[in-house]
């Protein structure tokens, strides 16, 4: 199961991500402003999470004497990480990650290749265009009636 990221505000290298109740009071906030959009977008993170947890490729067993990375104590199929970010001008996303580091301290999940294709493309990124299109379609009354508000 997913574990859940604090609120991220921003992406990438200048994104702010806060926890506690600072946290609870920004989604609050949030949750207000749009409950049924928040509340899909999250819906939508968890069931894709969960797919792509249970189709991950899952490397040696961490017992077996010729395992290759016996010193890291996971799988990268068990650090998933779903949360909600806000990106500026009003928009919401929801995201998934996956915090797995390799013994140099790299992260490494968008490496990671099984059968010569990536788990990540097939598992995360092209289910996201179909959800994406889904909720599009789902939440364009809800939007248009939030422009209308602002």
């Amino acid at each position: 199961m997913a574990r859940r990221g604090g609120f991220t505000i921003g992406r990438g290298a200048v994104a702010l991500q806060f926890s506690g109740e600072l946290t609870r009071a920004i989604e609050q906030v949030i949750r207000q402003y749009a409950p049924a959009v928040v509340a899909s977008v999250e819906r939508e993170m968890e069931q894709l999470t969960e797919q792509a947890e249970a189709q991950w490729p899952r490397g040696d067993d961490k017992d077996a004497p010729r395992a290759r990375n016996k010193q890291q104590p996971y799988h990268s199929q068990d650090r998933f990480i779903t949360g909600i970010r806000y990106v500026g001008d009003g928009a919401i996303e929801g995201y998934i990650d996956n915090d797995a580091i390799n013994v140099r301290g790299q992260r490494y999940w968008f490496y990671i290749k099984s059968g010569g294709i990536s788990p990540l493309q097939n598992y995360v990124r092209k289910p996201l265009r179909g959800i994406a299109q889904k909720l599009a379609e789902e939440l364009g009354d809800e939007l248009r009636a939030m422009m209308r508000r602002a």
